[in-house]
């Protein structure tokens, strides 16, 4: 299996939560968004264990809706955690 590095970036509740605003990571270069998700969530970002069901991933820029998406990440990609936005 090949991996990337990759930098993780938080938002909102998920950046106060995990304490994180960026991070530089290594993950998989073929790998389903929910498998992605579970990395991060269970390993990454315990802290954030919780949120796993309310957020959602974007991968330079684009959000991942599908969780059985195969992406295909490569080195320096950004991967986002996006916590639910409300408005007002």
């Amino acid at each position: 299996m090949t991996y990337v590095n990759a930098r993780l970036l938080t938002f909102g509740k998920v950046r106060e939560i995990a304490n994180v605003n960026d991070k530089e990571i290594s993950v998989p270069s073929k790998i389903k968004c929910f498998e992605l998700k579970k990395i991060i969530f269970q390993e990454i970002l315990p802290a954030i264990q919780e949120m796993e069901k309310t957020c959602i991933i974007a991968v330079n820029q684009s959000y991942v809706y599908d969780e059985m998406e195969v992406l295909n990440l490569t080195d320096g990609c950004e991967i986002a955690v996006i916590p639910p936005i409300s408005g007002g």
